[in-house]
């Protein structure tokens, strides 16, 4: 019924507006959740909704980095929202940018906020593939992915095994385009060195999955 749903999303809309300056207010996780639930219900994501992403960076912001609650909701938002975010690469840019900096980060749960600024850009190269939608920041991504491989002094293996799988799930977006950047840094053999030292940390399905699809595209080259 789409004449309540617009009634419904009107009476979010004033809960929404706390949303511009997070670190007033003591319920962003509440509202992140609530974004997460309409996403889920509606099975779309509405302009109010687009209103509110641009605020998610702040909240990871009075979070330290820490994606938290952020990181289900993000997810929703693209996987419904992939088109309007294929079309918008600002807020691809967006999104990169937030996990780069829970992929930097040397703040409390260092580990954890680490591995979760990899998986999110894992997502974006999986949610994106079949499109050019990250080609224009494709080696920018990449040159921070390779540059915080290189900072061994907080890589523990759980760490190590989602920032390898960024490389997994950029062949899976564009194997071509992969192999050359690898093949221009001289990457290509540490990489797979690498993957075959820590192969049986892969325990997960997920991690299985895009360890193996990752490793054929690559054969495929």
């Amino acid at each position: 019924m789409p004449g309540l749903k617009q009634q419904f999303e009107d009476i979010l809309k004033p809960i929404y507006q706390y949303m511009i300056d997070p670190s007033q207010i003591s319920c962003e996780d509440d509202i992140v959740l609530m974004l997460k639930s309409q996403i889920r219900k509606t099975k779309e994501v509405s302009p109010t909704q687009w209103e509110v992403f641009q605020q998610l960076p702040k909240v990871l912001t009075k979070n330290k980095d820490s994606f938290g609650s952020l990181f289900e909701t993000i997810n929703y938002f693209l996987c419904v929202g992939k088109i309007k975010l294929a079309e918008e690469p600002e807020n691809l840019k967006t999104l990169y940018l937030m996990a780069d900096r829970a992929l930097f980060t040397v703040n409390p749960n260092q580990t954890i906020n680490n591995s979760e600024g990899a998986i999110m850009i894992q997502l974006l190269f999986q949610v994106m593939t079949g499109s050019t939608a990250l080609d224009s920041i494709f080696e920018e991504v990449l040159n921070r992915v390779g540059q915080r491989m290189q900072d061994t002094s907080h890589m523990p293996t759980h760490l190590k095994k989602h920032i390898l799988g960024i490389f997994m799930s950029a062949m899976n977006y564009n194997s071509q385009l992969t192999v050359q950047y690898l093949e221009s840094k001289s990457m290509t053999a540490g990489l797979i060195q690498e993957l075959s030292q820590i192969k049986s940390s892969f325990t997960h399905e997920y991690e299985k999955k895009v360890f193996v699809i990752g490793l054929s595209r690559m054969l495929q080259c």
